[in-house]
């Protein structure tokens, strides 16, 4: 074979190899650059929507009426990020000791003007408003994809698991390790739906174990979805009660969440119905 086609063939092995090498490399975003860069765009969004499954049980042992609850429920919702607003509808079930069967409800939640509007509709009771003036710090912990953000902002460490395609979108998988106080947040996010008082409990002394993962999507590093999954056991120490006030000996909670993000960008109406200026005013729970 001639000298200069060995030389160009040569020439052409090393391009190819090297290309290959770059691409190979291009390819490998570590779980530290993934997470900076969904914070990094996170902070430049304007509206999204998003759709979300959540799931809690709990089971109180000893005293004088233990048992169990669960509940489950789906929501939908949009996010206007400017302005600070948010409106969720939410339809769910529950079922307590007591209760004929699963008693269905639905919720709907608007966070408009430095407010948050509540409206439940429980069969056989009918409609009713609440409202509750937010603090400053409430927009994160009621806002789902902040919350999720935060996650990341805060995070101990995160970890690279692979990659996946959600509704057709390439992702990046991460496995958070969370801040305490971060999860804590959105345990007490979560415990709005129930009677139980956490407001003096140390939550990040009670959990038992957490799952945090985030699907990061590949081209615009932005949150696609999400799995988070905890459970709580509480003694009445941990409340500062003794067994006898507290009436049991052991309350365990199993709390899990699946949310999806999409339609970033796009505009989104949040319209506060008249009625719910109306509501009956409480104060912020947590």
């Amino acid at each position: 074979m001639p000298k200069n086609i060995l030389t160009v063939c040569s020439m052409l092995f090393l391009a190819l190899t090297l290309s290959l090498s770059l691409a190979g490399c291009a390819s490998e975003v570590s779980a530290q650059t993934i997470s900076s860069n969904a914070i990094s765009n996170s902070a430049e969004l304007t509206t999204a929507k998003f759709e979300m499954s959540m799931s809690m049980a709990m089971e109180v042992t000893g005293g004088s009426d233990p048992g169990k609850a669960t509940m489950s429920a789906n929501a939908f919702g949009s996010i206007d990020i400017i302005n600070m607003e948010m409106q969720m509808t939410l339809n769910g079930s529950m079922n307590f000791p007591g209760s004929d069967g699963d008693i269905s409800f639905e919720e709907a939640m608007y966070l408009t003007g430095g407010w948050l509007y509540m409206k439940v509709s429980v069969p056989g009771e009918g409609d009713y408003w609440i409202k509750e003036k937010l603090p400053d710090y409430a927009w994160t912990s009621e806002n789902p994809l902040a919350q999720q953000v935060e996650f990341l902002q805060t995070a101990f460490q995160v970890t690279k698991l692979g990659t996946e395609k959600v509704d057709g979108v390439d992702c990046y998988i991460i496995q958070v390790t969370p801040d305490m106080g971060a999860l804590s947040k959105w345990v007490m996010s979560q415990q709005r739906s129930t009677d139980l008082d956490m407001g003096n409990i140390d939550l990040s002394k009670v959990f038992k174990s957490f799952s945090i993962k985030e699907w990061i999507a590949r081209d615009e590093y932005l949150p696609v979805k999400a799995e988070i999954n905890v459970s709580l056991e509480m003694r009445p120490e941990d409340m500062g009660e003794t067994a006898e006030s507290a009436d049991m000996d052991k309350l365990t909670m199993n709390m899990s969440e699946q949310i999806k993000y999409y339609d970033y960008g796009k505009p989104v109406t949040i319209q506060l119905p008249p009625e719910a200026q109306n509501g009956e005013e409480l104060p912020f729970s947590y």
